[in-house]
Order: structure tokens, then sequence, then C-alpha cells
């Protein structure tokens, strides 16, 4: 979701790699998040539908599979960041055919407050 071209590419981001890792950011800095990540238990399996949460609430960012959190880190306190840019499955600012997924998307949602599982 980030507006910028350049680094630290401000915006709510989720990264997802074949290995299983998840990274959620704010930017891409160790106070938006950085490079922390969490791991898909059991990692991707055909034909195994996986549900993914990505909260932000308070100064935390949590990532959850299911009901488990595989993931949560503290961000620099009052961190913030614009959320004007659109939002993208695949494809960034500058490639719209790179960092694609080869996935199935089913029941995507986006809310002003944190709900968590």
């Amino acid at each position: 979701k980030s507006a910028t071209l350049n680094d630290p590419y401000t915006g709510p981001t989720v990264f997802i790699f074949d290995d299983g890792s998840v990274n959620f950011r704010l930017e891409n800095s160790v106070e938006g998040g950085g490079s922390h990540t969490g791991h898909v238990v059991g990692g991707w399996l055909a034909e195994v539908p996986v549900t993914l949460s990505f909260i932000r609430f308070g100064n935390t960012l949590y990532t959850y599979q299911g009901v488990t959190q595989i993931s949560s880190y503290d961000v620099s306190a009052g961190f913030n960041v614009a959320n004007s840019a659109d939002l993208r499955i695949g494809g960034n600012q500058a490639n719209a055919a790179g960092q694609s997924l080869d996935v199935f998307l089913k029941d995507l949602a986006s809310r002003n407050q944190a709900e968590f599982p």
C-alpha cells in the first residue's frame, strides 16, 4: 500500500513468501516493522486453506493464522503512516506484474478497527 517508489516504502505492507514466511510492516525500517517475520504453521500445502489476519492495535503489529498468533512486533510509539495508496494484491507501484502471488484469495476484508480472531 506504499505510495512511495523509494526506501523506506512507507505504507502498510504484507509480504507472503514461498517458504511460509509472512512479513507485515508499516515501512521498511526498524521503527515501522522492518523485516520481522512470522511463519505459517506447516507451511503452504496444496488444497489446505490458510486464514491470515494482519492487525495493528496501538503500537503493535500482529499476524494471526486462524486463531494462532504467529508474530507480533512493537513499532515505535505513535508511528503513523498514510493510507492513501491503492490496495494491491501482487504487483507494486513501480511494476504491476512484480511480486505476484500464485494463490486463490477468498473473503478479503478490511476494517478500520482492530478485530482479533
